[in-house]
């Protein structure tokens, strides 16, 4: 074997080795990227978790607000009929009896 061919191998070992040394440092990022996606992943899963409690929260406020909202509605009808009501008495129409129910008819007394 010459030196040119000692060499020659020399160079290719250390390319093998560089190659190898290579593979090992991209595996080592790898695992630590791995991980590190795992943690996240893992902590995106419990945020989703208690977003989920939270939208079960606010479609449970969404729904005693349409209870109330159609309660106070009924309420305002209630008080709607009862100012009508009120306003006829005010007027003489209504509940109110004449004392003289011949002045109805447009008789005259």
């Amino acid at each position: 074997m010459t030196v040119a061919e000692i060499v020659g191998l020399l160079g290719a070992f250390c390319a093998i080795i560089a190659v190898i040394i290579t593979i090992i440092t991209v595996t080592g990022r790898l695992a630590r990227l791995a991980g590190s996606l795992e943690a996240s992943l893992s902590a995106q899963n419990e945020i989703i978790r208690e977003l989920k409690i939270e939208v079960i929260e606010l479609r449970k406020v969404v729904t005693d607000n349409a209870v109330l909202n159609s309660r106070v509605t009924a309420l305002e009808q209630q008080v709607t009929i009862q100012a009508k009501s009120i306003d006829e008495l005010r007027h003489g129409e209504g509940y109110i009896i004449p004392r003289n129910p011949r002045r109805l008819l447009g008789e005259q007394p």
